[in-house]
């Protein structure tokens, strides 16, 4: 008994060692394949930059390209390439890829113990690549930024900086680097192929692609608009080279799902046991027979082949193949035809004909809308829009709607608005177009501070003098936050200067009185 006692407690000390150093090395594996990928990124672009493209297009296509295909096959195919094994079946002997030492793993197709382990590193590669952009520039905005602004901007108020001297370094101290969709792009596309590649045999990363593509729009969304410099003027180039690379994924798709699929302990097919027409189905003696006839025309010496057909002519997957020849055929067939001078032709005649037909038609229904007033400027207003809550120009005359109602109002509720405060400062309430609106008047005859116009009793206030009262106008750069710390360090080199200035003037007054009147004169103190 001490002895089995002894073997088992060595044999539970073996696993867990062997367990915890494989996982271990997985997940250094895992890591270390988001980092080359980093790195790989500045290294293409920093390559890509100096190719010298004839246009800022070409050279962000180009970088796409190259991120999206290094990317892609450091995260779905390098781990399929090292952890494979050919030749341990009737297939092939595996004798062409061992000279390279690729396809000499332990896992010979895609049987459960590879989704145990390959399966479970592809998810957590899938995350953590997914989640590395997300936390590398989040981090950057909410940490990084924030701390350094809390150490540095006491010694920049106080004069006494030495790592932000000028406003340039003062702004990047505000803002990050310029948005960069050629990036986040083949980012983006590199996931969604490596999502699509074993997201049939994986379920699972499906959501998990969801969760991330909703969470790289919301974070860049809002580094775009509060923390990014603006993107690069570049045309529609990324766009069209992804159109160009999403068939692809489709097709990968249905061609790894479908050899996924054809494993026989992972889905089998189930047969009738009775040939009949009333029996609908196939029987097992018939698809041997199908086999039989569609191998009678493969040679002896392509055993590869055989294998390959025996796997995709399987009941269960076979539909999915005839959709990927269908695909395949359907987009080589267009690629040529539009290339094709009927294609010219057909789509010139249908620009002069139906073409210019629909954009008649859609010209004179924007005009009819136009002419008719169908959009009310009261349901802009009840989009509840933080842009959308004044519809006064700002020059024009101010008016705001006070009563979203479409009937009629009454002179007593247009009265009842407004408060007798209200009345006192000039407001009132009118009723135009079945809407009550309310605007300002002036109450004395005055000239305008800022155009010198002058200015009569009783005349509509306008849009900037309403803003003006409530002392948010943007003509006073100095009550604007944002302007806080420039406007106070332009005061303390203006007292500087001040002071400098005094102090020259004062020093050359001593030298004038001790020039000519031969005494020492009275220092006085220098005013702050």
């Amino acid at each position: 008994n001490k002895i089995k006692q002894q073997r088992s407690s060595n044999e539970c000390t073996n696993f867990f060692i062997n367990y915890s150093t494989s996982s271990l090395l997985s997940y250094i594996a895992i890591f270390a394949t988001v980092v080359i990928n980093r790195i790989l990124l500045y290294i293409f672009n920093y390559l890509t930059n100096r190719e010298y493209y004839t246009s800022i297009d070409k050279l962000q296509t180009s970088l796409l390209y190259k991120i999206f295909i290094s990317t892609y096959f450091n995260l779905a195919i390098l781990i399929v390439l090292a952890s494979g094994k050919l030749g341990s079946n009737e297939a092939t002997s595996g004798k062409y890829v061992s000279y390279i030492h690729i396809l000499q793993g332990i896992y010979p197709d895609f049987n459960v113990d590879w989704y145990g382990n390959v399966g479970t590193y592809f998810i957590m590669s899938f995350m953590l690549q997914g989640m590395a952009y997300i936390v590398i520039t989040f981090v950057d905005y909410m940490m990084y930024k924030p701390l350094m602004r809390k150490i540095i901007y006491p010694y920049v108020r106080s004069n006494s900086s030495e790592y932000v001297v000028r406003q340039k370094e003062l702004n990047e101290m505000e803002l990050g680097q310029s948005f960069d969709p050629t990036e986040n792009q083949s980012q983006l596309i590199a996931l969604l192929f490596f999502g699509m590649t074993y997201a049939g045999g994986i379920p699972l990363i499906a959501p998990l692609a969801a969760v991330v593509f909703i969470l790289h729009f919301m974070i860049e969304k809002l580094l775009l608009l509060r923390y990014t410099i603006k993107p690069l003027k570049i045309g529609k180039s990324l766009s069209n080279a992804t159109i160009v690379l999403l068939p692809f994924a489709v097709y990968i798709r249905l061609a790894i799902s479908s050899w996924m699929y054809s494993y026989h302990t992972i889905l089998t097919t189930k047969y009738n046991s009775v040939t009949s027409s009333s029996t609908p189905g196939l029987t097992r003696e018939y698809y041997k027979y199908i086999l039989e006839t569609i191998s009678s025309y493969i040679s002896e010496n392509a055993p590869l082949l055989k294998h390959v057909v025996k796997r995709l002519v399987v009941p269960h997957v076979f539909p999915l193949i005839l959709l990927l020849v269908m695909l395949i055929v359907i987009h080589i067939v267009y690629n040529i035809f539009v290339n094709l001078p009927l294609y010219w032709m057909s789509k010139y005649l249908y620009d002069k004909t139906i073409g210019d037909y629909r954009k008649r038609r859609q010209i004179s229904d924007i005009r009819i809308i136009l002419k008719n007033n169908l959009i009310d400027p009261v349901d802009l207003k009840r989009l509840n829009h933080p842009l959308r809550k004044e519809s006064a120009g700002l020059t024009n005359e101010y008016y705001q709607y006070v009563n979203q109602s479409n009937q009629l109002a009454s002179c007593c509720k247009s009265k009842s608005i407004l408060k007798q405060i209200d009345k006192s400062h000039g407001w009132e309430v009118k009723t135009i177009d079945n809407h009550d609106i309310k605007l300002k008047r002036w109450l004395h005859d005055h000239h305008d501070p800022i155009t010198s116009l002058p200015v009569n009793k009783g005349d509509v206030k306008l849009t900037y003098e309403i803003i003006r009262e409530h002392g948010c106008c943007s003509y006073l750069i100095d009550r604007i936050p944002s302007y806080e710390l420039p406007i106070e360090g332009l005061k303390q080199s203006i007292h500087t200067i001040i002071r400098k200035h005094q102090k020259t003037l004062h020093d050359s007054s001593l030298k004038f009185h001790e020039t000519f009147n031969g005494q020492q004169p009275i220092r006085e103190e220098i005013p702050n």
